[in-house]
Formats: structure tokens, sequence, C-alpha cells
């Protein structure tokens, strides 16, 4: 896929539920998107989703592939420090998408703001 088709995706409903508002970039991942939540066909919140570049891969890949966003997901909720909490992104949703060459899918908080590199660039 390449930066073209992920812009055609823009507007697209993936996982019956996250509709692709804006192709924001593309990183080691795959492409990164604003994403509308939507649940009984109302918008709920604001998301970024990203999709893998990697096409094709099974549940034990994608396992590998999400296995510290899983671990993340797993314990969140138990952070008590309130510190701690405030720099973490939380995790939402993740899977597989069989629609789109059953590439690999995680949802994500949105930050506003711009991109880590960009906040590194500034504070050198």
């Amino acid at each position: 896929m390449t930066v073209d088709d992920a812009r055609a995706l823009e507007g697209q409903i993936i996982a019956d539920r996250y509709k692709l508002t804006h192709y924001l970039n593309q990183g080691n991942f795959g492409w990164v998107f604003e994403a509308q939540q939507t649940l009984l066909g109302e918008p709920v919140r604001q998301l970024a989703v990203k999709i893998s570049k990697a096409e094709s891969m099974s549940s034990a890949q994608a396992k590998e592939v999400f296995r510290e966003p899983l671990m993340l997901m797993r314990i969140v909720d138990e952070i008590e420090d309130a510190a701690v909490d405030r720099y973490l992104v939380h995790v939402v949703d993740l899977g597989l998408l069989p629609s789109h060459g059953n590439r690999a899918f995680i949802v994500m908080e949105f930050v506003r703001g711009g991109t880590l590199e960009s906040l590194l660039r500034r504070t050198q």
C-alpha cells in the first residue's frame, strides 16, 4: 500500500466502528489516521488508528506484533499513580482487518500536537 492508497482509505469505516477521517502520516509500523469512533451509528470520540504495512498477517503474527500494546492494555487500569498514567497513551482496540489484506490495526487515544520527532528537534 502506498501513501496514495492510504489516503484513499479516508472516509472508510474499519472494524465496523472506526471512521478514518484524516490520513496523518506513516511510521515504521504503518499508516496513521485520525479517526472517529462510532457506536450505534453515533460519533463518540476522536482516536488515532494505525494500520500496518504488512499484509496477510496471521493471528500468531499479530499477537507477536502487539505483545507490548497487549501488555499495556492489561496493566494500564491497574496504575494508580496519576503522574505516571498521564504519560501513557491508552490503547483502545487492536486486531486484524480481513477486508484490507489481513493487515493489523491498533486504536489509541488521539493526542493533539506535533510528532515526537518534531518535539525532539525543538528541544535540541
